[in-house]
């Protein structure tokens, strides 16, 4: 851990102490909340040896957020890299993991990735999201490979009768949203649609750059979403969800140098999916949920109205996914649920690009078992899974097969009627995705992860803090090595984070602190992108009469990116108000970047600057 940890970890414990010495004067406690994400069955925050934090539906809207990695923002352990403006390539990293060492849920079911295993997080509607549950750190015993980072788990509004959003603001953002809710006898009909646009952006940073093209680039992206629940008796309940979002994104590229500044670059994806989930009550104490989903996701890479085919190109490429999931809850006692779990995924991955083109088709079958008990002052959550993996490339004809363990048990000791330990240890894998495979020079081993953490919580009345610190071991990481080449390394990270959040009279505050050290063992240098020290410190404040206001300060450290350039420290204010026109509508107002800072979250690639964005939200009686 470099030098500059003990001091972040005194300036934590000082936010820490200063907020203990705070509740004195406390407001009247708040319920505690219940999640769904850190063990597959609804848990009291208090309960949970895991570092969880919800983003509600307020939070949403108050952030007018324009995709899911803005609203994201500010999470402690939370960071990504964007490739330009909103729609564009974007990779997240939790607690230093790799991008694709997350997992993305959607209303329970995981949502599809690309052949590279990027979860598609650009095209999120976030006008139709109720709440976001992150989950950080090792949850592989839950849900499977990739998930050593966390889980970012999209719960979707239902049941919210007539809504509608309309938005204009600078950079050509333009944004409307609307839905429609009916109940029909025992069945509820939703349906969802709506459009965001950006534009008045170049991509990518012309100075740094020279050989792309400097205009504007625009990003459309629609969403349609069917959304039916049917109560079948008092039991059974099944939910359907028909969804499609169609993506037109202007990007640029320079082609490694050898492009020119006249090249146009344009990205069209669609993904539909659908999930059927049948919930059934079989006894007092026996729940169980059968879901089968399926998606399929096309892409067209074009430069200058062509298919683009060459290397490190999408070209034509198409990903399908088809999942069964079966898990069953058993309140054995009072005190203490068993779950047990069946999971088949098939996935299928085809690109036509000339040097990087595959055709893989991967198999996935799991078996999963878990345990969440409380006993007086402690609660325990033991989670164990099982995956066979097989995989078959259709080019040629090579096969390969490998089963996989993964572990997690979770304590926590309630030391006092406001202060908690907290421990938990797991185990995790990934397996090499079809493109990582495609580039790799030879076999890629799968990559391992041992995860240890070490928490301290503390809640009463209307204030609440956690202190962790996390190490995770990450074995045979597939990175780039000196010679560029994708290999098979050793990595780690230790981190110290801190969340919170508190309420002095009418005044709520969050904050987030985390300082880390992400490190490749074997070059001795920091992983890409991920910064060593992340901050964020947000405030809302209620003027009476319906008016409220808000501000968000977000800092990230200095971070490294390919070719060892450095991508330098930046911090963010964002600030925003709202006003009640009536019971159903609000007038909301956000300006972000106010003090217009040029940053990169990636090398060559611009970040919006300085912008306002106003909107109208209405909510039908």
């Amino acid at each position: 851990m470099n030098s500059h940890l003990p001091r972040a970890r005194r300036i934590a414990l000082s936010l820490f102490f200063a907020a203990f010495l705070s509740c004195v004067h406390a407001e009247p406690a708040p319920l505690d909340e219940v999640v769904i994400t850190a063990t597959r069955v609804p848990a009291s925050v208090s309960a949970l040896s895991a570092s969880v934090e919800v983003l509600t539906r307020e939070d949403i809207e108050r952030s007018q957020a324009a995709s899911l990695a803005d609203v994201l923002r500010g999470v402690a352990g939370f960071e990504s890299a964007r490739n330009g403006g909103p729609g564009t390539t974007t990779s997240f990293f939790l607690r230093g993991h790799n991008s694709i060492n997350l997992v993305l849920m959607i209303d329970g079911v995981r949502a599809p990735v690309d052949g590279f295993g990027n979860p598609l997080v650009a095209d999120i509607a976030l006008a139709h999201v109720e709440r976001i549950e992150i989950l950080r750190g090792d949850a592989s015993a839950l849900y499977g490979g990739a998930a050593n980072g966390g889980v970012i788990h999209i719960i979707t509004r239902k049941g919210a009768g007539q809504y509608a959003m309309l938005g204009v603001g600078g950079q050509g953002r333009r944004s409307s949203q609307a839905a429609l809710t009916q109940s029909l006898g025992g069945t509820e009909v939703a349906i969802r649609l709506g459009r965001e646009q950006s534009g008045r952006l170049s991509a990518m940073n012309v100075a740094q750059k020279p050989a792309a093209n400097p205009d504007q680039d625009r990003s459309t992206i629609d969403n349609m979403t069917l959304h039916l629940v049917h109560q079948l008796d008092t039991n059974h309940k099944f939910r359907l969800s028909v969804s499609q979002v169609i993506a037109d994104i202007e990007y640029d590229d320079d082609d490694f140098g050898s492009g020119n500044t006249h090249d146009t670059h344009d990205l069209k994806r669609k993904t539909a999916g659908a999930a059927l989930v049948l919930t059934s009550r079989l006894s007092p104490r026996w729940r169980s949920e059968i879901a089968l989903s399926q998606s399929r996701q096309t892409q067209e890479d074009r430069k200058n109205g062509a298919l683009k085919t060459s290397a490190y190109a999408f070209g034509r490429a198409s990903s399908d996914q088809l999942g069964l999931r079966w898990v069953n809850q058993l309140a054995v006692t009072d005190r203490s649920i068993l779950l047990l779990g069946l999971e088949v995924t098939e996935e299928k991955f085809h690109s036509d690009a000339t040097s990087s083109g595959f055709r893989l088709k991967k198999d996935d079958g799991a078996l999963l078992a878990g345990l969440s008990h409380e006993q007086g002052d402690w609660a325990l959550q033991v989670n164990l899974r099982r995956d066979w993996l097989a995989t078959q490339d259709q080019n040629t004809s090579r096969q390969g097969s490998e089963e996989r363990n993964s572990a997690l048990l979770g304590v926590s000791y309630r030391l006092s009627p406001v202060w908690k330990m907290l421990a938990q240890v797991s185990s995790g894998f990934r397996a090499a995705s079809v493109g990582e495979q495609t580039y790799a020079s030879g076999p890629l081993r799968a990559e391992s992860f041992d995860h240890r953490e070490l928490a301290l919580a503390y809640k009463q009345s209307a204030h609440q803090l956690r202190l962790g610190y996390f190490w995770v071991d990450m074995k045979d990481l597939i990175a780039y090595d000196r010679s560029s080449n994708l290999t098979n390394l050793q990595a780690r990270n230790r981190g110290l984070e801190l969340s919170g959040r508190s309420r002095w009279g009418s005044t709520d505050i969050r904050l987030g602190l985390t300082v880390q050290d992400p490190e490749n063992l074997e070059t001795g240098k920091a992983l890409l992108r991920r910064s060593k020290r992340q901050a964020s410190l947000k405030f809302l404040q209620p003027l009476g009469g319906g008016t409220e206001w808000s501000a968000a300060l977000n800092y990230h450290g200095q971070r490294k990116d390919f070719g060892e350039r450095l991508l330098g420290s930046y911090g963010l204010l964002d600030i925003g108000a709202s006003y009640a026109l009536g019971p159903k509508a609000r007038l909301r107002v956000s300006l972000d970047n106010v003090t217009d800072r040029i940053y990169q979250t990636a090398y060559g690639y611009n970040a919006p600057r300085r912008g306002v964005f106003a909107a109208m939200n209405l909510q039908a009686p």
